[in-house]
């Protein structure tokens, strides 16, 4: 039953996390694509999408993503308030990256990917011994 609990929150997780980055990145194509700033928030949120798609897809580089990703968010909103800008999509982005790394971290996920992957690995060794 965990194991179960463990991969729908890995998917769903990650699929909400990349539906909350594509409206971001959606949003600084539409409201300021030639600025600056817009460039360094698509590389941003590009980097996000690509972590919450390694935890749809249960990686075991999962967690340094996320934490990479999760800190780049946070510099981005401090560049925003810097600025004097404001994007809220991007807030609550913040603040689900903080709180998905904290369950992440909190409930031992990373040992989970980490013997899946091993498992994977150990099951692929045997076809290929048996193809052999």
């Amino acid at each position: 039953m965990e194991q179960e609990s463990k991969n729908g929150f890995c998917f769903y997780a990650g699929l909400f996390g990349v539906l909350m980055s594509v409206v971001s990145l959606f949003q600084m194509f539409a409201f300021g694509a030639e600025n600056w700033m817009a460039l360094a928030v698509m590389i941003v949120e590009l980097l996000s999408i690509t972590a919450y798609s390694f935890l749809m897809a249960k990686s075991r580089f999962t967690l340094p993503l996320l934490f990479g990703s999760t800190v780049l968010v946070l510099l981005m909103n401090i560049l925003f308030i810097l600025t004097l800008s404001f994007s809220l999509i991007i807030v609550f982005l913040l603040i689900y990256s903080i709180v998905i790394l904290s369950i992440f971290w909190a409930n031992g996920y990373t040992p989970y990917l980490k013997q899946r992957y091993a498992l994977k690995k150990k099951e692929t060794l045997e076809w290929q011994n048996k193809l052999s």
